[in-house]
């Protein structure tokens, strides 16, 4: 009976856990993938839990003021228990900016809808409430950008999460709380 309790203790939620709809702590970076453009960023870890991005200085010739350039991947979330994606930058270099693009792909993965998250300039949580015109079960790409002056930029996230409008509130609070379990 003793193993019986301590089995449904260690099965149970801990209130001082975050429940997400869907999470990536950036353990494994090699799930994002390079946006197909040009200048596609390094993406490296300098240790686990950091998901770091960098572009050089352009080549001769650029036609743009700045640049930018990113990391994708696809995901499924349900918006009505998790509604707002929130991404934590922990890194940001001087001039560079970060932010998020978040489309919904229909059937066929084209993309049918689009937004994004606030733009960083300092280090902080990037938020998009996404829940807000979107609902139920949706198959969503996500894109961490990363942009800034044409000699070179660079940001690192630490994660992105969708969470609760609730734990919205905690995570503004506590930006780097990282007691959390995906809902399954």
């Amino acid at each position: 009976m003793l193993t019986l309790t301590l089995l449904l203790a260690l099965a149970a939620p801990q209130a001082d856990t975050m429940t997400c709809g869907w999470l990536d702590e950036m353990n494994n970076t090699f799930i994002w993938k390079p946006i197909a453009m040009e200048n596609q960023p390094e993406v490296y870890s300098e240790q686990r839990g950091l998901l770091s991005m960098r572009l050089p200085h352009v080549p001769d010739g650029w036609p743009y003021a700045y640049q930018w350039s990113g990391v994708t991947r696809d995901i499924i979330v349900d918006l009505d228990r998790y509604p707002v994606l929130v991404a934590r930058v922990s890194q940001l270099q001087q001039g560079s900016y970060a932010h998020l693009d978040i489309a919904e792909l229909d059937i066929h993965g084209k993309e049918s809808w689009t937004t994004r998250s606030t733009t960083l300039q300092t280090p902080g949580l990037s938020v998009a409430d996404v829940g807000k015109e979107r609902h139920g079960v949706r198959r969503l790409r996500l894109r961490l950008i990363v942009g800034g002056p044409n000699e070179g930029c660079s940001c690192s996230y630490s994660y992105v999460r969708f969470v609760s409008e609730e734990d919205q509130a905690r995570l503004q609070k506590e930006p780097d709380w990282s007691r959390v379990r995906l809902e399954r």
